[in-house]
Parts: C-alpha cells; structure tokens; sequence
C-alpha cells in the first residue's frame, strides 16, 4: 500500500481545514502526519500515527532553522514515505528539499506567501530564496490558493505554468458549516465579527479604530462589535499588548479570545469583517461566513478580493483605512434589512459554487 506523509505547521489547521480529505487518504492508503512539537492534537483526536518535529514559524535564525530541517529529514528517512503532501511555507521548503534529494514524490500546497518578503532582511532573502526554488522545482504538482501566489511563483522561476493549479482555498464542508438564515428585519442589534489572529496585517487595529469612530459619530446604540482570535504577546507580528487592555475599556467591542469553533458566532453576527493587508492563501474566515450566509468587509487583497462579488456578497474597504472602513460598516448597517437577507443567500450560493471542499478533495485524488 502507497505511503503518504502528510505535513503543515500545526495540527489544529490541518485537522479543522483537511479533515475530510485526510479521512479519504486513510481509507484508501497508508497515512502518516509530521507537524511541531507542540502541535499533537490531530494524533489525540484522530488517532492517525503522527511524528513530531521540531518547527517554530517565527524562527529565522540558521542554527534553529537546521535543527528543524534535520527532524524533518529523520522523520521522512524513518518514514519512508512514496508520497508527501506538505501545506505551508516552511514545510514546503524543508520537505520539498528532502524529497528532491531522496527522490519522493511532492505535492505542496501554497496557502499564501504571507510575510515571505516582507518580514526578511536582504540576506535572509538571499539564502531563502535560493532554497525555495530548488523545494518547488523538484515538486511535482503545486495547489495555489490565487491567481497573485501563482504568478509570482511562475515570474520567480520556482515552478512551470504547466505544473501547478489553483485551488479555491481550503474548501469547506458544507454538510458542516450549513447556512443560518439571519432575520435581519427583526434583528435587535447589528454585530460585526473580526476573527482571524490578531496579527496586525490582518487589520484588527482598523477593525477596533472604526468601532470607536462608530460609536462616537453615532447614536445608535444597536451595534456591536466581536473580536475573536488568537494573541501572541511574545510575536512582533501582533498588535500590542495595550491594545488588548484597550479593548476592554471601548463602548460595545468584546473580546472572546481564541475559540475553536467558531460557527456560533458567525451565525451570531451580522456581517464579518476582515480588513487584511496580510499575503493571505484565500482567509478560511471568509470562505465560512459565505457558508453560513454573512456578508463581508474585506480589502482588494490577492485571496481576499476572490471571496467577494461586489455589493452581492458584500463590500471592499482600503487597506489601513479605519475612516474608510468605517464608512462601509455604516453602509452596510444601513442597508435595507430585506437586501441584506438577499446578500445572505448570495453568499451562500458562492459558497456552494466556487469553495466545497468537494472541489479540492477531487483535484488532490487525481493527483495521488
């Protein structure tokens, strides 16, 4: 029986955003998982036989970087696998090297570029770089999850046009995430959703900015505003500390912290907002507020700008704009209740159209 290796980055990502594709590769052939040390969840709740490895994301440094690539090398040579299939940047250098090397087949998926060139030095690049096209040359299929990741990969001359698809993001179960009709004409409040990490390309201080703007320019005292995501005090790349306390003391804005499923409080809101400025693959946030049938706020971002039809689905904003932002939540808290109940159902017919996880399941069976 075929052996396939699957990896990523953390465990909670591949088993929320791969489940169903992980449970078809199971049936049909011998799966084993790689992620981080701290990352055993998937062994516990799934049960499939998981290696650790040693991988941190905000690690740049080469001497940890070669600790890392080395678990990554043991586990593959103990492994031995006929197959990788690998998500995420580092996981795809590191065992897009190691399979060239051991000649394994690979097929890595790109779910965004992220801060690849803009969270590097000039000499980080120089030897990243290099690393990164000697991974995706020797790969045998690349996903892209957008049209900008893609040619950027095809100007950088890491990967033939002919080698590589686009995949419409993770997919999402819809049989999951089933559509919540929003009474929005008998709605009590209007509640807007931020939930993604609280990363500051990814908007959050544009999304707190305009809530206050809201609430001092405006009487309505029928609005709401809901963050939810993941803190990281110890990570540059998150809004400051003092920003978190800050939120406490605002009019109308309320903290959840990190939570697992969040299906609940997208049914909840009113519309979901995520001004990202981030290299983003296709955000899951927005794939599942189509799903459920929330309109979005969201910028003209690579993978953003793919999840929205304007004014059918919702509206874009500028990217570190919070007067701009805020303009377009008034907007749409304005919207005649019967248009939104309209845009509800568009999004959920984009949702079945263009991001079942039907569709990616389908592309990634061919190509095993």
């Amino acid at each position: 029986m075929k052996k396939i290796l699957i990896t990523a980055n953390s465990s909670f990502a591949l088993w929320n955003f791969r489940a169903k594709l992980i449970k078809l590769i199971s049936k049909k052939y011998d799966l084993h998982i790689a992620v981080p040390l701290l990352e055993g969840n998937l062994a516990q709740e799934s049960h499939f036989p998981t290696s650790k490895i040693y991988m941190k994301n905000t690690n740049k440094g080469i001497i940890s970087n070669l600790i890392s690539f080395a678990s990554c090398f043991y586990v593959v040579v103990k492994q031995k696998p006929d197959l990788i299939l690998s998500f995420t940047i580092k996981n795809n250098v590191f065992f897009g090297i190691i399979s060239r090397f051991l000649g394994i087949k690979f097929i890595p998926n790109v779910t965004g570029v992220g801060s690849y060139q803009e969270d590097l030095n000039f000499f980080q690049l120089l030897i990243l770089k290099p690393l990164y096209r000697f991974a995706m040359r020797g790969a045998n299929h690349i996903f892209f999850q957008n049209s900008f990741d893609r040619d950027f990969f095809i100007k950088s001359n890491f990967t033939e046009p002919q080698k590589n698809s686009i995949l419409p993001g993770s997919g999402i179960d819809l049989s999951i995430f089933e559509f919540v009709q929003k009474d929005y004409v008998n709605a009590k409040e209007f509640i807007f959703l931020f939930a993604s990490r609280l990363l500051k390309e990814k908007g959050i201080e544009s999304f707190i900015n305009s809530a206050i703007r809201i609430n001092n320019n405006h009487s309505n005292n029928n609005v709401r505003f809901i963050v939810c995501g993941e803190h990281d005090k110890n990570d540059s790349r998150y809004v400051d500390a003092s920003l978190m306390q800050k939120i406490k003391s605002i009019k109308n804005i309320e903290y959840v912290g990190k939570i697992s499923d969040v299906k609940k409080l997208i049914a909840q809101s009113s519309c979901v907002v995520l001004p990202s400025s981030y290299n983003e693959g296709v955000p899951r946030i927005l794939i599942e507020s189509l799903a459920i049938g929330r309109p979005i706020i969201t910028t003209n971002r690579p993978g953003c700008k793919e999840t929205l039809k304007l004014g059918e689905t919702g509206y874009f904003t500028k990217e570190y704009d919070e007067i701009d932002l805020s303009n377009i939540m008034i907007k749409i808290m304005n919207t005649d209740p019967t248009e939104l109940e309209i845009m509800s159902r568009s999004c959920r017919k984009l949702a079945e159209k263009s991001f079942s996880d039907e569709i990616i399941i389908s592309e990634y069976l061919a190509k095993i």
